[in-house]
C-alpha cells in the first residue's frame, strides 16, 4: 500500500487471531487477552505483574481484603513486629491477649502477673512470702477464730485480763506458807539463774518470768527502753485509741498462709494487730 485507507467507520474482520510480527494488525480479542481495560472493573490479571523496581501510584483506600493498600494507609496501622501508638487505643470492650511478663514500670500487666504479685482485697489469693510492714500497723483486725489468726489489741487485753484474774484468784486462795515457799523459790531462782549481770550492772541474757510471775512496783517509764507498767500502758491506749472511719480498711479476712507478718509496730488500738514483744509484755503484767 502506498497510502492510508479510509475505513469510513467500517471494520476489518476475520483477522488472524495469533499475530506473529510486530507490524501485523491485531484483533480485539488479542488486545483484551494481553492488556488491562482502564475502564472495566471486571478486567483481571491473567498472571503476575513484574514492576521491575517501579511503583503503583495514587492507590485508593482499600475497601476489601484483596485490595492493594498504599504506604500511607499501612502507616496508620500497628505492625505485628511492633511500633508506637500515637493516640488512645479504644478496645471497644475487647481484650489484649498473650501479654509477656512486664519488665518495666510502664509495661502492661497481665492478669496472671497481678494475681502473682499483688494481694487481693477480697482475700481470694494467699500470701506466698513474709509481709514486711515497715513499722506500720494492720488496722481493723477481726477477733481471731483459730490459733493461726492474727490477734487484735482488744482480744489481747481480754486474754491478759483473764490471765491476771486467774493469777490473782490463785494467789488469794493459796495458804501463807505456800506463798512464802514460792517466794523463796522465786528469789533463789532469780539469784542463781536469771540475774546474770556484767560489771556495769547490765543483764547478759534474757529475763524469763516463767509465765506465772509478775514484776511489781514498776514506776512510770521516762525513756523509750524502760519497761512500762499497767497504768502507763492503759494511759497510752486511751491516748491512741482507734476511732471509727479509719483509712485503708481491709474488706475481708487476710489469709497469711503460714507466713509471718514482720516489722509490726506496737498495737495502740483495740483492733490493731500485735507483735510478739507486745504480747509477752501483756502476759507478764
Amino acid at each position: 500500500m502506498q497510502s492510508d485507507i479510509g475505513m469510513g467507520e467500517h471494520r476489518i474482520r476475520n483477522i488472524n487471531p495469533y499475530p506473529q510480527n510486530e507490524d501485523e494488525v491485531v484483533p480485539k480479542q488479542w488486545i483484551e487477552g494481553i492488556f488491562l481495560n482502564r475502564y472495566s472493573p471486571a478486567s483481571t490479571m491473567a498472571r503476575d505483574l513484574n514492576m521491575d523496581g517501579h511503583y503503583i501510584s495514587y492507590l485508593g483506600a482499600p475497601e476489601q481484603n484483596h485490595h492493594t493498600a498504599s504506604k500511607g494507609y499501612a502507616d496508620t496501622k500497628l505492625s505485628l513486629l511492633g511500633g508506637s501508638v500515637q493516640g488512645e487505643f479504644g478496645m471497644a470492650g475487647n481484650r489484649i491477649r498473650h501479654l509477656g511478663e512486664p519488665l518495666h514500670d510502664n509495661d502492661a500487666l497481665r492478669l496472671s502477673s497481678a494475681n502473682e504479685f499483688y494481694l487481693k482485697r477480697d482475700g481470694t489469693n494467699w500470701m506466698r512470702a513474709d509481709l514486711s510492714l515497715g513499722r506500720q500497723r494492720i488496722r481493723g483486725v477481726a477477733n481471731p477464730q483459730s490459733e493461726q489468726d492474727p490477734v487484735n489489741l482488744r482480744t489481747l487485753k481480754a486474754s491478759a485480763t483473764s490471765v491476771l484474774e486467774e493469777a490473782t484468784t490463785s494467789a488469794n486462795t493459796a495458804v501463807g506458807d505456800a506463798i512464802a515457799n514460792q517466794a523463796n523459790i522465786l528469789n533463789r531462782d532469780i539469784k542463781t539463774k536469771c540475774l546474770n549481770l556484767d560489771p556495769q550492772g547490765i543483764a547478759t541474757k534474757n529475763f524469763s518470768m516463767g509465765e506465772q510471775y509478775h514484776i511489781v512496783g514498776l514506776p512510770d517509764p521516762t525513756v523509750d527502753h524502760e519497761a512500762v507498767n499497767l497504768r502507763t500502758l492503759n494511759r497510752k491506749i486511751e491516748e491512741r485509741s482507734l476511732r471509727p472511719g479509719g483509712e485503708n480498711q481491709i474488706i475481708s479476712d487476710l489469709q497469711i498462709n503460714n507466713h509471718k507478718v514482720v516489722g509490726l509496730a506496737d498495737a495502740v488500738a483495740p483492733t490493731d494487730g500485735v507483735n510478739k514483744k507486745y504480747w509477752t509484755l501483756q502476759l507478764i503484767r
